[in-house]
């Protein structure tokens, strides 16, 4: 059975932002800024990226439980077992999902992968593909129960899909409450909750497709306030690389200063916001350096990028993905080696273009070497079509010129806050 629905659904999600993106500028309100859609969507092709590496050993539990320990076998002799199949298949993975998803917002180690999908201060379609390159390392067991009722890999892989394609729509500020259907579907308006940072709303609202699991287990928030987005230490960076691991990172330093061994064990396993006993009052330099309040809760990070370097990121940022693109259509065609060669090539634009758009010169120096290392490329290796050589060549011989004339800029920092006055302003 193919099960490539994300893939193929890519397209329709461009589909859907770019219409977002014309309701956003016809309406007047700032829905998108460019570098931020930039880090989210490099984030969702590092996620899929990654899947390409990890998702074959994270399944082969599930197949071997399947295989060995399951207790029905579900059939689809008539429309009313493949119903019921489909049912059970569909409630019990929505389910499994939600104590996943609310286990990630309570336990570090998988706050540590799903932060990255809550670390951007918008809210749009884009923010929908903001995923994670290592979170389905760690949350595989919580479906484990499906192999041991008896649902299929195949069948298992395809309603995970499904639920994360409809998740993909309730990202937006454009749809208002949806009148009955908020009792117990999830809505753009309860979604709007679980990304809000406002004390209220942490920590709710954690359902798939539906909101019924947050009613019953004590989860649930209604929408009565304006959600502020983001999290409570602020990411503030571009780099897709550093909002993958920023929080694996925080989690390391606190081992590190740690006096005790059972500090140095639960901390993994401690919510968002725990210390260790001896680092009670510390604080990272994020966090030191933006103090919220009630009057600071809705301000954003963002920085004064000068715009050739902004349409240069974009311009990097839509050659990487569309050869993950290619690769993802391809890969059973293409060798692993070629696969992680694509792959690692595209991390390292990615890494780049976000730190490009903060004026870092670490970024400046790797692009340099990256474009030099892209423009001798087609001496080594065969490229096809015949023209894509002399391509690469020019691409990357423009690319160093627009490098080199601004070879001044890196370093300074261009790192501001748009205060909530000023966003409202903007969008009028």
């Amino acid at each position: 059975m193919e099960t490539k629905l994300i893939t193929y659904a890519i397209p329709v999600f461009f589909l859907l932002i770019g219409i977002e993106l014309l309701y956003s500028i016809l309406s007047k309100k700032r829905l998108y800024r460019l570098h931020d859609s930039i880090s989210d969507l490099s984030t969702g092709v590092g996620n899929q990226i990654a899947g390409l590496f990890f998702k074959g050993f994270t399944i082969l539990a599930y197949i071997y439980l399947y295989e060995n320990v399951r207790l029905f076998d579900f059939g689809f002799e008539t429309p009313l077992h493949a119903g019921i199949a489909w049912v059970s298949a569909f409630l019990l993975y929505d389910f499994c999902y939600y104590w996943m998803h609310r286990m990630s917002h309570e336990w570090n180690l998988l706050w540590a992968g799903h932060v990255v999908h809550h670390s951007s201060e918008e809210y749009n379609l884009t923010v929908a593909l903001r995923q994670p390159a290592f979170h389905g390392l760690f949350t595989w067991v919580f479906y484990l129960p499906l192999a041991v009722v008896g649902f299929d890999p195949a069948f298992f892989i395809v309603h995970g899909q499904i639920n994360l394609i409809y998740q993909f729509w309730i990202h937006t500020r454009a749809v208002p409450k949806m009148g009955f259907l908020e009792w117990f579907l999830n809505t753009p308006s309860h979604h709007r909750v679980h990304h809000g940072r406002n004390p209220r709303y942490i920590d709710k609202n954690h359902g798939g497709t539906l909101i019924i699991w947050d009613r019953l287990f004590g989860t649930f928030q209604e929408e009565d306030e304006e959600p502020a987005y983001g999290i409570v230490k602020p990411l503030r960076s571009w780099n897709p690389v550093w909002a993958n691991i920023h929080h694996f990172a925080d989690l390391f330093h606190f081992c590190w200063h740690a006096k005790s061994w059972k500090d140095r064990f639960q901390v993994w396993f401690r919510p968002p916001g725990w210390r260790p006993d001896n680092m009670k009052d510390y604080k990272f330099p994020a966090e030191a350096a933006v103090e919220t309040s009630e009057e600071t809760l809705y301000d954003r990070f963002d920085t004064r990028t000068p715009p050739i370097i902004s349409y240069y990121g974009l311009i990097w940022f839509i050659f990487a993905t569309a050869a993950t693109f290619i690769v993802l259509l391809s890969i059973k065609n293409l060798s692993m080696t070629f696969v992680a060669a694509v792959s690692a090539l595209v991390v390292w634009t990615l890494m780049n273009v976000g730190g490009m758009m903060e004026l870092k010169k670490w970024a400046y120096y790797s692009e340099v070497i990256r474009l030099i290392a892209i423009g001798v490329l087609p001496f080594f290796v065969t490229l096809t079509p015949s023209w894509l050589p002399f391509a690469v060549v020019i691409v990357s011989l423009l690319s160093l010129i627009v490098i080199f004339m601004h070879r001044r800029a890196p370093g300074t920092d261009i790192t501001v806050t748009l205060t909530h006055q000023e966003l409202q302003k903007s969008a009028m």
